[in-house]
């Protein structure tokens, strides 16, 4: 695909956008690094299950007890960087907070951090997932569908905490 004015259009083509936005998310302290194993994820999801959780997932409360860039030392975290150990870049959702956001259909619509869970926002194969990707792409202006259904709708408020106060939630 060529032509107008916000290319490039392809996920492919697009790794620099979403880079910047990665590191800026991990600068500002709204991302961190993921070094869970396949194993380990579910294996936390089969204790919580145990437990009696029937939806477990990786959240405010998890994240302290698995490996990620919040629970190791610096250095730690530098060692397995510089070794090669793959990795995931989750979003840092707040904890025990409401966030608020405007749908131009339903007007204000409240959801608690509580839940909703840390995201993969970038795989360990540095492709984006549809969280960051979509976030990065309203920036720079590029609709994505002609509908957002309520499926869809409690992804505003992901990234809601981390976007420019003056830009409404859209559904595009």
């Amino acid at each position: 695909m060529q032509g107008g004015p916000y290319g490039p259009y392809r996920q492919s083509e697009r790794k620099d956008i979403y880079k910047r936005y990665s590191e800026q998310l991990l600068k500002d302290g709204h991302a961190y690094l993921a070094f869970d194993t396949p194993e380990e994820l579910e294996a936390m999801r089969e204790r919580m299950r145990k437990e009696g959780n029937p939806s477990p997932q990786y959240n405010a409360i998890t994240r302290q007890y698995m490996k990620n860039s919040l629970t190791l030392a610096a250095d730690e975290v530098e060692k397995r960087l510089v070794a090669g150990e793959p990795y995931v870049i989750r979003i840092k959702m707040p904890r025990n907070e409401e966030i608020k956001v405007h749908d131009l259909i339903r007007g204000w619509v409240g959801f608690q951090s509580n839940q909703l869970d840390d995201k993969v926002l970038v795989k360990a194969d540095g492709l984006p997932t549809y969280h960051l990707a979509r976030r990065a792409s309203q920036d720079v202006k590029v609709v994505l569908s002609g509908e957002g259904g309520d499926e869809l709708f409690a992804g505003y408020a992901r990234y809601r905490p981390y976007a420019a106060p003056a830009a409404p939630a859209r559904r595009t």
